[in-house]
């Protein structure tokens, strides 16, 4: 599903690489994952009238932030911590 693997017929060397780059994947996405929580919060706390209420449903949620590829573009950028996505290669290279 992710592309990493660990090839158990491969030398000793080539499953200890295998692991640590399934590692790296797994650090990364738990890291995404955390940020998304972070960013769901804030979200939740920008309508403060929320915060008396237990449920908000999808509804409500898809209402109030309405998904774009102007708003997805815009938090891809704020994790990498760039204003613009192109800004993401030159922190890479």
């Amino acid at each position: 599903m992710n592309g990493v693997s660990i090839p158990m017929s491969a030398s000793a060397e080539v499953q200890a690489q295998a692991a640590s780059a399934l590692i790296a994947f797994s650090k990364k996405s738990m890291a995404l994952s955390d940020w998304g929580h972070l960013q769901t919060r804030a979200l939740f706390e920008s309508v403060p009238v929320w915060a008396e209420r237990k449920v908000i449903t999808m509804i409500e949620w898809e209402k109030k932030f309405k998904a774009t590829k102007k708003h997805s573009r815009a938090a891809f950028a704020a994790y990498y911590g760039v204003e613009e996505l192109w800004q993401v290669l030159m922190k890479r290279g």
